[in-house]
């Protein structure tokens, strides 16, 4: 049962909280590193925050990734079983913008990060998106639920702060 509307339910917010410390921790695992590696691909979603951040030290981008995933759906400090319609699109536009980042970034991540290193990101995010559009999918035809939901926002905001647009190319 959902929490009434403008009431939080304690429960949920834990496990909002605890997938949210989550996220924060592959977006660490992601920019942990100077230099690429397929564990830590320093995705361009926390390295630009890294770099606007870096009078803070490049580190505290790591934040950017958990508040993102509380601001993109509060809802679910209320236990709300439908994913927002704008998560669908998030992930169709994150899709569709990573396909043309790895297609472009193909040559110069073989340039300049090798051909290991280019062929494990795109197996390892073409694998994510499997995943992805499998939750996306069962939650759109399947019965409503919390844990289905939060599931959802979880492996989105882990792909996005992990894994998305890694670095292909060279070094500043």
């Amino acid at each position: 049962m959902n929490a009434q509307p403008g009431q939080v339910d304690t429960k949920a917010t834990l496990f909002v909280l605890v997938a949210g410390m989550g996220v924060m921790v592959a977006a660490w695992v992601g920019l942990v590193t100077p230099v690429p590696k397929p564990l830590h691909p320093m995705p361009m979603l926390m390295v630009i925050p890294g770099f606007l951040l870096s009078y803070l030290g490049y580190r505290v981008a790591v934040l950017v990734a958990p508040m993102l995933f509380f601001l993109r759906n509060p809802a679910l400090f209320q236990k709300s079983n439908k994913v927002p319609t704008r998560s669908y699109v998030l992930l169709v536009l994150a899709t569709a913008l990573s396909i043309l980042w790895l297609t472009r970034g193909w040559t110069y991540g073989l340039r300049y990060q090798g051909a290991e290193y280019t062929r494990t990101v795109v197996i390892v995010n073409l694998i994510w998106l499997s995943l992805l559009w499998l939750l996306a999918v069962s939650n759109s035809r399947g019965v409503p639920s919390f844990k289905g939901n939060l599931l959802f926002h979880f492996a989105v905001f882990v792909w996005l702060s992990w894994y998305t647009f890694p670095y292909l190319g060279e070094l500043p």
